[in-house]
């Protein structure tokens, strides 16, 4: 703003005399030799649109105000750059850059962005306000258990690794830098101070010189310490996070941090962590262990990622072997003793009622021999379970390492670049005698393709997995059945939903031997299982089994959890198809508020659900709706799979779908090609959603005239569907219809009759829908065409008897 004015800033006069003060110091401290004051210090820095409340904190590189969004009366937090017109190339660089690494970031517990611009030559963005308090304060106020304390920050972990995978290192993390809300939930802050992975690629210019130091010293890394930043990774960010965690459960530092800087850096660079048991006496071993591993001095030494942190901690809290040690057979078997501490217990009664030279009836001889036997087997056990991890290990050290780890960072192509080194090495032979590890790293590097989109890659390696694992002494067992669940998954992304129902009933049948009541496995199982009959159709088949597993997952994990609200969206679909859309919607509404809460704002299982309950409201006609639901998936999905995977294209045909319904046909083409392309790139000839786009596109291509195009698109898009789904299935018949159509605009009158027909046949003794009444508009209007009156009037009558859809 060069002129303050009514007009300029919709200030009143009131308002004028602070900002003409404020510039007048800033005049008078540059005519001094000294550095003019913080332009509109506190509440007097007007920003268009926001109302600044209060000032939250003030650090080297700029100030933080609470400030009100006028537009919508949010709570927001406003950062302003300090210096304002007098900040240097640096500070304006660094500030820019802060603002476009905060964009590029999109998860619940790391703040967002959400506007940006310049007031009064300052230089601002605007954030999530993120009521609570800083971490340190919050939890020496909290009485935390040192599990909570550990749940805590495992969700930090987590966060930082979303920004190591996008490329950032934070450079910065302390205490101070993370505040945890009213919730309980932690939120990461202030990346003014990070680094891009790819800064040497970059034309921006560079914010750190060899031998400067960058951060916070109590928690800097050595390499960070040393001003080495051609050394700062996102080790070093592990390193600081180890620090931090220390500082949690002891109440201090891991070595003096405090005096000159030059012994603080000595401190860091060379001392040995004190063991943290020095201070906690009750700190369990494997807590410190992982501990001690953040805080080693060479970085190779550490976790290598923030994620690797996060899982030795869930290990851990799982009462499971954490990878931060040697995985010894006697290790092994404590972590099982503690697991199964019931049956423990009851074979140590019995050797110290032995000890004690207790009489021993021949039975109980014979019971406490099989105990004994138990015990060496499970040693065996444990012994054989090292030596596959081990194995498993240097396959994933040696897969890792062909890949520049420079490069390796959260870009869709340095992955598929791992996953495909993985799957030549495996394929090589060298695991052929070594099945039940080949099988393990076989589902692990399907899977993972999976998740990518790559589905016959996927297809091939769980397929193998699963042939070993038949080939084993005990087919029937856990093992087993999670493979044909991964086979199952895999054949519905393909829309092979025969072959996917045939896998979920082989699975299922072996949970049920596995487990005699309520179990997680079978409720998934029978989840599955009614899916797959879903997708064929055979909804009244389906609708029991998803009863069953909705009252089994309530039973096992109470009203609230992310496998009810999974079933809730299950039945919602089901009620749709039944085209009871009043229950769906509430189950909808239902599923996607318990996922928002459980998962955040930023999960593929809410764009899942934000997709369902869009599709309803298009269903409903309630197109005005179904469009913001959608955009927020399509935008959650290219942020979390990137611009070419098949949850992309399925965002964006929905959307395509939308824009159709609301005659703007210019937005929907683009949508519906991209997602086409797309689909065609990653699924096989043959699948369900080839067809789907191809309706879609086939009905801009009509209302453009292109019938021929549209013909050829459309009898594609029918064999596909003839080639997945029963003549009777609704959709099927609907695309048949739309064929008719698309004939009769080309005087192929005989041809559209016989179509239309058939497919109006088939929706005898179906509920009324849209899909059936189009087809018979459509079979009128073929008649007009044709100059058939009498036929046409016959058709109106059937029309003027047949029951609406539901709105």
């Amino acid at each position: 703003m060069s002129k303050i004015s009514d007009k300029s800033t919709g200030v009143s006069d009131s308002s004028e005399r602070p900002l003409i003060d404020s510039a007048w110091a800033q005049f008078e401290a540059l005519a001094a030799g000294r550095k003019p004051p913080l332009f509109g210090v506190r509440h007097s820095l007007v920003i268009p649109g926001y109302r600044i409340l209060r000032e939250i904190h003030r650090g080297g590189q700029g100030v933080v105000y609470q400030a009100m969004q006028e537009s919508t009366h949010r709570k927001v937090a406003i950062k302003v750059l300090k210096e304002g017109p007098l900040a240097d190339l640096t500070e304006l660089t660094r500030f820019d850059r802060e603002v476009d690494i905060l964009s590029r970031l999109n998860h619940p517990h790391i703040v967002a962005i959400h506007d940006r611009g310049l007031a009064a030559g300052h230089a601002f963005f605007v954030m999530d306000y993120v009521p609570g308090r800083p971490l340190d304060a919050y939890v020496a106020g909290a009485d935390l258990s040192t599990r909570e304390i550990l749940e805590l920050f495992r969700k930090m972990c987590e966060a930082v690794n979303v920004a190591h995978l996008r490329g950032v290192i934070h450079r910065d993390l302390k205490p101070g830098n993370t505040r945890i809300d009213d919730e309980g939930e932690p939120h990461i802050l202030d990346f003014g101070l990070a680094k891009l992975t790819r800064d040497a690629a970059s034309s921006a210019a560079p914010m750190t010189i060899t031998g400067q130091f960058v951060g916070s010293l109590p928690w800097a890394s050595p390499e960070q310490a040393e001003g080495q930043s051609d050394l700062v990774d996102i080790r070093t960010d592990v390193y600081s996070l180890g620090v931090i965690l220390y500082q949690l459960l002891t109440g201090t530092f891991p070595y003096p941090v405090s005096g000159q800087m030059n012994d603080v850096v000595h401190s860091i660079v060379h001392a040995n962590p004190i063991r943290p048991s020095m201070h906690a006496r009750n700190l369990d071993r494997d807590v410190e262990v992982i501990l001690l591993k953040c805080l080693e001095k060479e970085p190779e030494r550490r976790y290598q990622s923030a994620g690797e942190l996060a899982r030795d901690i869930q290990r851990f809290m799982n009462e499971e072997p954490i990878e931060a040690r040697p995985a010894s057979s006697i290790y092994q078997l404590r972590q099982f003793a503690r697991r199964n501490k019931i049956m423990i217990a009851a074979a140590a009664a019995v050797f110290a009622a032995l000890a004690l030279g207790t009489t021993v009836s021949t039975f109980g001889f014979i019971r406490a021999t099989r105990a004994e036997k138990i015990a060496v087997q499970r040693s065996e056990e444990s012994v054989r379970a090292a030596e596959k991890a081990a194995t498993i290990n240097s396959f994933l050290q040696e897969m890792l390492s062909s890949v520049d780890p420079a490069k390796a960072l959260g870009r869709e192509v340095t992955i598929r670049q791992a996953l495909d080194e993985a799957a030549t090495k495996i394929e090589s032979g060298s695991l052929k005698n070594q099945p039940a590890v080949e099988a393990d790293l076989r589902s692990t590097i399907g899977m993972a393709y999976h998740a990518l989109g790559h589905y016959p890659q996927a297809d091939q390696h769980v397929r193998t997995a699963l042939a070993l694992r038949r080939r084993t002494p005990a087919p029937a067992d856990s093992a087993l059945a999670a493979e044909l669940v991964n086979m199952a998954e895999i054949a519905s992304s393909q829309g092979r939903h025969i072959e996917r129902e045939s896998f979920q009933r082989e699975a299922l049948a072996i949970f049920h031997r596995l487990h005699a009541g309520d179990h997680q496995d079978v409720a998934g199982s029978l989840q599955g299982l009614a899916a797959s009959l879903r997708s064929q159709g055979r909804l009244a088949e389906a609708e029991p089994q998803y009863v069953a597993a909705l009252e089994m997952r309530r039973r096992l994990y109470g009203t609230e959890h992310i496998e009810v609200a999974q079933s809730l969206n299950s039945l919602a679909l089901l009620a749709q198809n039944n085209n009871d859309l009043e229950t769906a919607e509430r189950l909808f509404r239902e599923a996607l508020a318990m996922r928002r809460k459980l998962l955040g704002e930023a999960h593929p299982v809410v764009a899942d659900a934000l997709n369902n309950l869009a599709n309803l409201f298009q269903l409903r006609r309630r197109f005005l709706e179904a469009e913001p639901l959608l955009r927020e998936a399509l935008q959650m999905r290219r942020n979390l799979f990137g611009d070419e995977h098949p949850a992309t294209a399925q965002s964006l045909n929905n959307l395509g779908w939308v824009m159709i319904e609301q005659k703007d046909i210019a937005a929907a083409e683009p949508l519906l090609c991209e997602a086409l392309a797309i689909w065609q790139k990653t699924l096989p000839p043959v699948h369900i959603d080839i067809a789907i786009v191809s309706d879609q596109i086939c009905q801009i291509l009509l209302k453009q005239n292109n019938y021929s195009e549209a013909e050829t698109l459309i009898r594609n898009s029918l064999a596909i569907r003839e080639a997945l789904q029963p003549p009777t299935h609704p959709r099927r018949l609907g695309t048949m219809a739309l064929l008719g159509e698309a004939l009769a605009r080309q005087q192929k009158f005989e041809e559209a009759e016989t179509l239309l027909l058939k497919a109006y046949d088939g929706f005898k003794g179906q509920p009324p829908s849209n899909l059936k009444n189009d087809t018979l508009t459509k079979l009128i209007q073929i008649y007009d065409w044709w100059n058939k009156t009498e036929e046409a009037a016959e058709w109106r009558a059937v029309q003027q008897q047949t029951p609406s859809a539901a709105p």
